[in-house]
C-alpha cells in the first residue's frame, strides 16, 4: 500500500493530524460494530475494511498498541431462558471490551468474539422444531430480544423450559421466523 492509498483509506487531508484521523476512524468503526453487532453476515466485509485501515495507519507510520484477546465461554444450556441470558450477558461483556480497544485489529478481535458467541447461540437453536417456509425468511430481520425473552418466560410459566419440550404449535409466527432465521444462519456459517 502506498502512502497516497493509505491517506485515501483513512480520509486523511494534508493538514489533518494522523493520530486524530486514526482515532476518528477507530471511533466510527466501534460505533458501526455496536450498531450492527447481530448482523454477522456483514462481519467478513467489515473485517476486510478494518484490516485495510490498520495497514493504512502502519503505512503512514502509526504504531498501534497491542490489544488483548477476548475470551468467549459456552452458553449455559440448562434451559432456553438460561441460554438466552448467557448469550446476551456475554454479548454485552464482549461489546464492553471495545472501550479498551485502540486499533482496528482490536475491533476485529472483538467482532470475532461476537461471532463465536453468536455461533453458540445459533447452535443452541439449530434443532428447534420449526418448519416455516424458507422462502419467507429474511436473514437481516432480527427480532427484538425483549419479545423473544417474553416468549421464553411465557413458556416457562407453562412448565416448558427445555428445547426438547418445544412444539411448533406453541411458537408464535414472529418467533418461528426468528428460529428459522437462526437455523439458516447456522447452516450458512458452519
Amino acid at each position: 500500500m502506498t502512502v497516497e492509498e493509505a491517506s485515501i483509506h483513512l480520509a486523511l487531508s494534508d493538514v489533518e493530524d494522523l493520530q486524530d484521523a486514526i482515532e476518528s476512524s477507530i471511533f466510527k468503526a466501534k460505533q458501526e460494530l455496536i450498531q450492527k453487532a447481530d448482523q454477522v453476515l456483514l462481519f467478513a466485509a467489515k473485517e476486510k475494511k478494518w484490516k485495510l485501515l490498520q495497514e493504512a495507519g502502519r503505512t503512514l507510520g502509526f504504531t498501534f498498541p497491542t490489544d488483548s484477546p477476548v475470551d468467549v465461554s459456552n452458553l449455559r444450556t440448562d434451559s432456553m431462558e438460561a441460554a438466552f441470558q448467557s448469550f446476551h450477558q456475554q454479548r454485552a461483556s464482549i461489546l464492553s471490551k471495545l472501550n479498551q480497544v485502540n486499533s482496528f485489529h482490536g475491533i476485529i478481535v472483538v467482532q470475532q468474539a461476537l461471532l463465536v458467541n453468536y455461533l453458540h447461540w445459533l447452535g443452541f437453536w439449530k434443532d428447534a422444531n420449526t418448519t416455516m417456509e424458507l422462502g419467507v425468511i429474511k436473514l437481516s430481520s432480527v427480532i427484538d430480544s425483549m419479545r423473544f425473552l417474553q416468549w421464553l418466560i411465557s413458556l416457562k410459566e407453562q412448565g416448558k423450559t427445555n428445547l426438547s419440550q418445544l412444539k411448533e404449535e406453541l411458537i408464535p409466527k414472529d418467533i418461528q421466523h426468528e428460529l428459522c432465521r437462526l437455523k439458516i444462519l447456522y447452516k450458512r456459517l458452519n
